[in-house]
């Protein structure tokens, strides 16, 4: 099963911070996306020139969920528009009598719409911001039967809920660049704002946080990124870790990844442990325009491979816009 996104508890880790798996692969970004340029290197492998633009400058590159481990030059502008629908239904079965069985259906309809920012304080040191806007829409229908099968009475609930989510910020500093036989690492320290309502399990209620750790090394036409993020809050605790890997497409702007996370949390409360699996096959293009301006496209397909529920299906479709400047 595919988790709902847990705006609630945890904030974005740059990617979500991001929810923070699910996650990571590494990208092709613009060199003016690189902390610093190796020096030992004639080019650097984290890059791909655009021949279509003519402006002999770089293709952005980048995953949905994870973070590479790269930081935006000094006055450099990252925008990143990801929307996500997801639809999940969810079974349980619950002996209530003798001879009474209640199975309860749940179909949980979820569109959340993530705005990430991006800006170069310095060329290794970057301030990051991501606001969700979410929309949520539950089914939930009861059935109770006999041990025979023979249903005996049936009801069913609809509730729909739009808000916003909490405000994550976050610094992230280059701690290292990337070398012919070293990774580039980031370590960045971040916080969730709570501006959703809790009420509607769309904010924490409170101010969480946490650090976060990204790695990123390139391997010819391949890029593999791996994810660490840690968040502490009065009443959880939660790690979340990915691995991901990018191939380009040559010359010819496309770019096919995959991305897995996983996401542990545990409730300080009710002593109770949760954990989730997700993959995110994706396709994603580059190209730059006349203005200088760095742009991708891509599409992904959320997976769920384990879960809260034990019993469900999902499908989800992503999207991702961005744009560097």
């Amino acid at each position: 099963m595919l988790p709902e996104p847990s705006y609630a508890t945890r904030p974005p880790q740059h990617s979500h911070w991001g929810r923070s798996l699910l996650l990571a692969m590494s990208l092709s970004l613009p060199t003016s996306s690189v902390a610093e340029e190796p020096q030992d290197q004639a080019s650097d492998p984290a890059t791909s020139t655009s021949q279509s633009a003519g402006q002999g400058v770089n293709r952005p590159f980048r995953l949905f969920r994870l973070e590479e481990a790269y930081t935006q030059e000094q006055g450099e502008w990252q925008l990143r528009l990801t929307p996500e629908y997801l639809e999940r239904t969810e079974r349980e079965s619950e002996l209530t009598g003798l001879t009474t069985i209640e199975r309860t259906r749940t179909g949980v309809r979820s569109f959340v719409s993530t705005l990430d920012v991006e800006y170069g304080l310095t060329d290794r040191l970057e301030l990051t911001a991501a606001l969700p806007a979410l929309l949520h829409a539950d089914r939930e229908v009861r059935v109770q039967e006999l041990d025979d099968g023979f249903p005996t009475s049936s009801t069913t609930t609809d509730s729909d809920h739009a808000a916003i989510g909490d405000l994550s910020m976050g610094l992230a500093f280059a701690v290292l660049e990337e070398t012919r036989l070293g990774p580039a690492l980031t370590v960045e320290l971040g916080l969730s704002v709570p501006t959703g309502d809790r009420s509607e399990s769309f904010g924490s209620g409170k101010v969480v946080g946490g650090p976060a750790l990204a790695l990123t090394k390139s391997f010819g036409p391949f890029f593999a990124t791996a994810n660490l993020d840690f968040t502490f809050g009065d009443e959880f605790r939660a790690y979340g870790y990915g691995i991901g890997l990018l191939y380009l497409l040559g010359e010819t702007g496309w770019g096919v990844a995959a991305e897995f996370e996983g996401e542990t949390e545990r409730s300080l409360e009710e002593d109770a442990t949760e954990r989730s699996l997700n993959l995110l096959p994706s396709v994603t293009y580059g190209w730059v325009d006349a203005g200088g301006r760095a742009w991708q496209l891509g599409v992904g397909v959320p997976v769920g491979l384990t879960g809260i529920a034990q019993e469900s299906d999902t499908i989800g479709v992503a999207l991702q816009f961005q744009v560097e400047f």
